[in-house]
């Protein structure tokens, strides 16, 4: 088989399309309802990532301690199974030899909910993959794993859910808590099984139709639950955080001093589904509370949720709406009162951001925009600290549909690594089957 080449990296200090390393671009005339430029541009440069077979669902994670980045993904193999590899980045440098974390043939494999890596203050390194646990197509459990020697060798896995429900656990996001210890937090269909109590079931908006590509559940309610776990695995505060919750949106989760801060899409009684934020502390969440009121009804779940990043004494959030006529990218400080920004809005903008803190406490932002003639265009912006739109350009033009997954962001000082996939073949294959696309980001010089 051909190698393809499944990264190229983009250094974000300017960022522009895919190819060969290039210049600096100047900032690109901001699509309609889209943040105007109005700061220096980013630079970008193409680091190659060789891989030998089909990838996808890439995703990212800052290793401040030790200036690099530390990418995964998963592989579709001869044998049609799944892979999950890791590989590090060091800031400036090349990607190393990636290695394998773990294989399975009854995965749950979807293009928006897929493993990530975290990283413990102690330098252990923490992955999950998501396990078939029923003949539905989305009974699958969340299988947890830990390496002490940086990706080399991994645990056994084992399951931070304790239900024993064949439904839905993913959408998991985690981050350090000091020293061992993780939390992590992740959508609990344990009582989606239950006899209906609130009207309609709650399928999402479109699937792929692929392995693992939509989501639709039973008349109970999706749950949003957490736990801690360190080194001796063993399993504390697990707690439900909010009771009702979109069903399939990804959730975020970052560390503020000695704190978490956690975001998801809640679900009303009144299918009312805006972005809501809770805090976590000394093993307890307060109740989670709206970021701003966008009041989206939507009777089915939009796959699309939140992000979260932390910089200074902030927290700021990105996600997507359609309160209004069109889908939108809007974002706020987590707890203030200033109206949330609007990055882009448009018929097909398709949202999926993500967010990363920036130098002189700026943000970095990257959402799925608005392209010609159906394309999806993937754009990234640079934010002021209170998030008002100082420069946004566009970094390539991709096919229409889901094969694109989640574009996922993560930064070490001035440097920041943009991944995503670059789907092939047609709307509905095989969810493992692309290229891994990767960008590091840094700023132009004057």
């Amino acid at each position: 088989m051909r190698r393809s080449e499944l990264a190229a990296l983009v250094l974000v200090a300017g960022l522009v399309g895919c190819g060969e390393p290039q210049a600096p671009a100047s900032p690109s005339a901001p699509a309609k309802g889209a943040a105007g430029p109005t700061n220096a541009p980013l630079s970008v440069l193409a680091v190659p990532l060789l891989l030998d077979r089909p990838a996808a669902q890439p995703s990212v994670v800052a290793d401040p301690a030790k200036a690099r980045f530390v990418l995964s993904w998963q592989e579709r193999d001869a044998e049609g199974c799944t892979v999950l590899r890791t590989a590090v980045l060091p800031a400036g440098g090349e990607v190393g030899e990636p290695r394998d974390v773990a294989r399975g043939c009854d995965w749950f494999v979807n293009w928006a909910d897929f493993p990530a890596v975290a990283i413990a203050d102690n330098g252990d390194w923490w992955t999950w993959y998501l396990q078939k646990s029923g003949a539905s197509t989305h009974a699958y459990d969340i299988r947890l794993l830990r390496s002490e020697d940086e990706g080399r060798t991994w645990s056994a896995p084992i399951t931070p859910h304790d239900d024993r429900t064949p439904t839905e656990h993913g959408f998991v996001s985690m981050v350090p808590m000091g020293a061992d210890r993780m939390l992590l937090a992740w959508l609990d269909g344990r009582n989606t099984l239950a006899p209906p109590t609130e009207g309609p079931h709650d399928a999402h908006a479109a699937g792929d139709g692929a392995s693992g590509g939509g989501h639709a559940h039973a008349e109970g309610p999706m749950s949003l639950r957490s736990v801690e776990v360190g080194r001796d695995f063993v399993l504390r505060h697990a707690q439900e955080v909010d009771a009702r919750v979109c069903s399939c949106c990804p959730t975020d989760l970052v560390r503020h001093g000695d704190d978490a801060v956690l975001v998801y899409r809640d679900r009303s009684e009144d299918e009312i589904r805006d972005i809501h934020a809770a805090s976590y502390r000394d093993g307890r969440w307060t109740p989670g509370a709206v970021v701003r009121t966008d009041g989206w009804r939507i009777a089915a779940c939009p796959v699309n949720g939140p992000a979260l990043a932390a910089s200074g004494d902030h927290v700021a959030a990105l996600w997507p709406t359609m309160a209004g006529a069109t889908l939108s990218v809007r974002g706020a400080l987590v707890g203030g009162a200033d109206p949330a920004i609007i990055l882009e809005s448009g018929d097909t903008v398709l949202g999926r951001p993500d967010l990363a803190p920036w130098p002189a406490g700026r943000w970095l932002a990257v959402w799925l925009g608005a392209g010609p003639a159906g394309a999806q265009a993937l754009r990234i912006a640079t934010l002021s600290p209170s998030l008002a739109p100082m420069a946004a350009q566009e970094v390539t033009l991709l096919p229409p549909g889901r094969g694109t997954g989640m574009p996922r962001l993560a930064s070490v000082d001035d440097e920041a690594v943009l991944v995503w996939t670059e789907p092939k073949g047609t709307e509905g294959a095989d969810a493992r089957v692309g290229t891994v696309q990767v960008r590091r980001i840094s700023v132009s010089a004057p």
